[in-house]
């Protein structure tokens, strides 16, 4: 077998395919609400795959826990992948944006935003934005005389 860590970053690498990105190719059948499926469901699936079959539930728990980003949930026996979806049936739920929101970008595409807005495509299936920015991180900023509002 694998060493832990090898191990757990395949898995996890398998795991973000199967749910963010691939899940009907992988035999599984996400909740169009949230994206979930049963751990049970998961498991199943990723132990009928070649090199698998000593997959634990307790392998897929831990890579859950010890992920850095926080990209997998697990929550009433369902896991799901938490962002980064490019599967298109995943609904999210809406909500009440703040008043001001910040968006990374280059001085390049700049021109572009200000005239045609955040283009949805950017991010895949997502556009990051932040409810607050520190600028001590931020050279644009400085540079730019402070953040563009729209």
């Amino acid at each position: 077998m694998m060493k832990k860590q090898n191990v757990d970053m395949k898995l996890s690498k398998l795991m973000t395919k199967m749910l963010r990105h691939k899940p009907l190719e992988s035999g599984l059948q996400l909740d169009e609400e949230d994206g979930s499926c049963s751990v049970e469901e998961l498991l199943r699936v990723i132990k009928a795959l070649p090199g698998w079959s000593e997959i634990k539930l307790s392998d897929m728990e831990r890579v859950v826990r010890n992920s850095d980003k926080q990209r997998f949930e697990i929550k009433d026996g369902r896991i799901k992948a938490r962002y980064g979806h490019s599967f298109q049936k995943i609904q999210y739920t809406p909500g009440n944006p703040p008043a001001v929101l910040y968006h990374g970008t280059s001085k390049q595409a700049l021109p572009f935003i200000k005239a045609e807005g955040i283009p949805f495509y950017y991010a895949g299936n997502e556009v990051w934005l932040a409810e607050w920015v520190p600028w001590e991180c931020c050279s644009l900023a400085e540079e730019d005389e402070g953040p563009e509002e729209r």
